[in-house]
């Protein structure tokens, strides 16, 4: 653990894609830590919280949406940026997500060019600007069209 470096919280159920993700992120100078489970996740964040979570939706038995739920609940982690890389990018989703403060969403597989420069601007924003002060912003907040998303 590196608490000089920012940290990256990498939770997806797939151990060989969390691994590479986190292994990205330590390349590029951050603190990654994988976790493959929701629960294993909160866990993480009880002992350090991270300046990023990037979070795969689709996982069992607590779906990313949960996860991101139970997360904001924690003391501190309001404002936390959550970055959704998925296969499940549908407008639905993002509504979901939206309802939750997530932002932005990566279609899988992430473009590591586009998510490194996304890292770099999260981690830049002073975290007023992700506060979930929610009543004013909650349908003001638009989410963004999914990086890397295909046309059907």
């Amino acid at each position: 653990m590196d608490v000089l470096r920012p940290h990256v919280l990498v939770v997806d159920d797939s151990p060989d894609a969390a691994d590479s993700m986190a292994d990205l992120c330590t390349l590029w100078g951050y603190d990654a830590a994988p976790r493959y489970s929701g629960a294993a996740a909160l866990a993480a964040v009880r002992v350090r919280r991270p300046a990023v979570v990037l979070l795969d939706i689709g996982m069992a038995p607590m779906d990313g949406f949960a996860f991101t739920a139970h997360f904001r609940q924690l003391g501190g982690c309001g404002g936390t940026p959550v970055v959704v890389i998925s296969g499940h990018t549908s407008a639905i989703h993002q509504a979901r997500g939206r309802e939750l403060g997530i932002r932005h969403y990566i279609f899988k597989p992430a473009e590591p060019v586009l998510l490194r420069a996304l890292l770099e601007q999260l981690i830049m924003e002073p975290q007023s600007m992700w506060s979930r002060n929610d009543d004013q912003r909650r349908g003001a907040q638009r989410i963004p069209e999914p990086v890397g998303s295909r046309e059907t």
